[in-house]
This record gives structure tokens, sequence and C-alpha cells, in this order.
């Protein structure tokens, strides 16, 4: 913002060599569009990002999804929302550059967040979860057939602030789903969380087990589950409940699975 230029420009550059970057022009005024960068897409000359206006407000409630030509700049409209937070969404593994989301506006996860899979390239859509619940983290298993993802009941009348969101979300458990064959019968429940909330799915190498977290009270625990849901063992108690915002506690700054 240089006196009265108000416009929003992406400069794209080569790592390998010394060339000048490209200027493509995004908004010709950020006062009435502005785009926020999220990430590359797998595979592609595309750049997702999120439109909105230069409000803070606005963007802890979702935005809409675009994707940006790296090339030219074209900017193309993706049709969904989604709360721009790294636990909102993941890449399938391999060459497709399919998105799985939790797809909703409102900055709190207590409703209106259902998990989809998007194809970049088509733009088309699979909703693989009913409206009855509310999704959040979805992971991807390293073959990129099955999804994981952390759910709790609907609840769009609870009173989102402080302690009541917490209790809004109790009882969130971790399910998984067959994303080529959703309607298969094939989601299920694999975590018994009680009035604890499980969350931040993650899947091991070898695609047998699932990591995840469970906060009961002040008091953090990781758990290990077996993808059958029979075998659930306790790796790590007495971690203190994290700094959580209204998109999430951001479990990917504490802990990974190899």
């Amino acid at each position: 913002m240089d006196g009265e230029n108000w416009e929003q420009t992406l400069f794209v550059k080569s790592a390998d060599d010394d060339g000048e970057p490209v200027a493509l022009q995004l908004s010709a005024d950020v006062r009435r569009t502005y785009y926020q960068l999220i990430d590359w897409v797998p595979h592609s000359r595309l750049i997702l990002a999120g439109r909105g206006l230069m409000a803070n407000s606005l963007w802890v409630d979702g935005v809409p999804l675009v994707t940006i030509n790296a090339d030219s700049g074209e900017v193309r409209d993706l049709g969904v929302i989604m709360l721009l937070t790294r636990e909102a969404y993941a890449w399938q593994p391999g060459q497709q550059p399919l998105l799985a989301m939790a797809e909703g506006a409102g900055r709190f996860l207590t409703s209106n967040k259902q998990l989809i899979v998007l194809d970049i390239a088509t733009g088309s859509s699979d909703r693989l979860t009913p409206k009855d619940q509310s999704v959040f983290e979805p992971v991807w298993s390293p073959d990129g057939k099955w999804l994981a993802y952390a759910a709790n009941p609907a609840r769009p009348d609870w009173q989102d602030n402080g302690e009541d969101m917490e209790r809004g979300l109790s009882g969130r458990a971790i399910y998984i789903v067959d994303a080529q064959n959703p309607d298969s019968g094939s989601r299920r429940p694999l975590t018994q969380p009680g009035a604890g909330i499980d969350g931040w799915p993650s899947w091991s190498s070898d695609g047998t087990h699932l990591l995840y977290t469970r906060q009961t009270g002040n008091n953090v625990e990781i758990h290990r589950v077996s993808v059958d849901g029979q075998q659930d063992e306790v790796l790590v108690d007495g971690l203190d409940d994290p700094p959580c915002f209204y998109s999430g506690c951001r479990w990917f700054q504490f802990m990974s699975y190899q």
C-alpha cells in the first residue's frame, strides 16, 4: 500500500537460476479483494489460496478457496470454503491433486464442517461425512486409500466460547473411511473417548496404526490404535493441554509419527 496504490502482486521466481521474478497482478484493490497464499498444489504450477477482504475477523471464519496459476496469474474459484489452517486439509499421496478438507464456514469446530475430497483439476468434489457430524484434521493413509479424521456430533447452537467450546467437543472421536468407496459402509469410529476429546490423527508408515491425542480436562495423552480398533494403548501421559485457538491446537508443532 503505497499512496494510492492498492494493488496486490504475486512474484514468482525460479530458485534454480538468477533470472528476474515474474510479477503477476492478483488484485487491483486489496480493499475489495485480497488473496492469502496457502500451499502449492502438488505436481502442478497452481497455488492454493484463500480470497477475502483485509479484515482479520472475516478470515477466521473461513474464506472461499481459489487456485492461482503461477505462470499466468489466472484465478479460479473452487466453490468451497475452509478455515485457513494446516489442520483443515491434507493432500492425497501420489500424482493426483486431490485435497481432503473440512469444508464449511464458521470459526468454531462444533458445527458446519463436513469432510469432502476435492479434485483440484476438475473442481468436482465428493462429500464423505453426514451433516450431523462436524469434522476436522483429515489425514490420508500412506497408500492414499483411507482417510482418518476427528469428528464430533454437530452442535450448531452451542455457545462457542472458552470452556463451553471444549464441552461442545466432548466425545470427539477418530474415524476412518474408505475415500475411494465412501458409500460402502466403511466409515466407522476407531476410538471411544468417553467425555474426552480425541484429535490430531497421524498414520504409521505401514498404514497399520494411527497415533492420536486424547484431552481429558487439562491432561493430554498420546495413544496408538490399530486400524481395526482392537488395540488401543497409551504411549505418553501427563502432557499439558496445549494452547488452542478457534482453528485447532496445532499439534504438528509438538509431535510427529514416523
